[in-house]
């Protein structure tokens, strides 16, 4: 897989998690928590619902060059907030080679020196990854993207549009409980 490619992933992943649930774990009140967790358990169930049809869109040429842009660009800006970005990634991929290996061999002691030294590395590249979407260039590509994705999703299966919006409100419901400060 071509490194922006792995970037693009994570981008997309990232942005499958409502802001206020990355990062540092917000104080949740007690009578909350069960709502919280009903609405994550069914954002998670829309995400299931919607990935066939996201994944058909995904397969189009044409989102694929858009996508397959995007990428370079994020790589680009991820590289330009952190030099180090390449060899992180690198690092990365070897790092889950090792893990094969050790997962193999049975050696959970390596598995989770391993695990410790991806999450340090993941977080490098967190940080440099969200710099690289606060920049107003990439921030208005990746919402094109993903309204383009949003639309041919909806053109593929009109169904997936009420899944959609309710995710929408799934995510900023989230968002306000996890995170007051976002806006948006």
């Amino acid at each position: 897989m071509k490194p922006f490619m792995s970037v693009l992933l994570i981008v997309l992943a990232v942005l499958t998690i409502p802001e206020g649930v990355r990062g540092q774990e917000p104080v949740v009140p007690p009578e909350q928590q069960e709502q919280l967790q009903a609405w994550y358990m069914e954002l998670q169930q829309i995400q299931q619902q919607l990935a066939p049809v996201q994944q058909e869109v995904l397969e189009k040429p044409s989102i694929q060059a858009q996508q397959e842009e995007l990428g370079e660009l994020v790589q680009q800006a991820m590289e330009e907030e952190d030099p180090e970005v390449p060899q992180h990634m690198q690092r990365m991929q070897a790092l889950e080679q090792e893990a094969v290996q050790a997962r193999e061999a049975g050696d959970e002691q390596k598995l989770q020196e391993l695990a410790a030294a991806a999450q340090e590395i993941q977080a490098h590249l967190m940080t440099a990854q969200a710099k690289a979407l606060e920049r107003p260039a990439i921030a208005a590509r990746l919402e094109a993207f993903q309204d383009e994705l949003r639309g041919e999703m909806i053109k593929l299966d009109p169904e997936a549009e009420a899944l959609l919006d309710r995710h929408d409100e799934l995510e900023a419901k989230l968002t306000a409980v996890l995170d007051p400060n976002a806006h948006g």
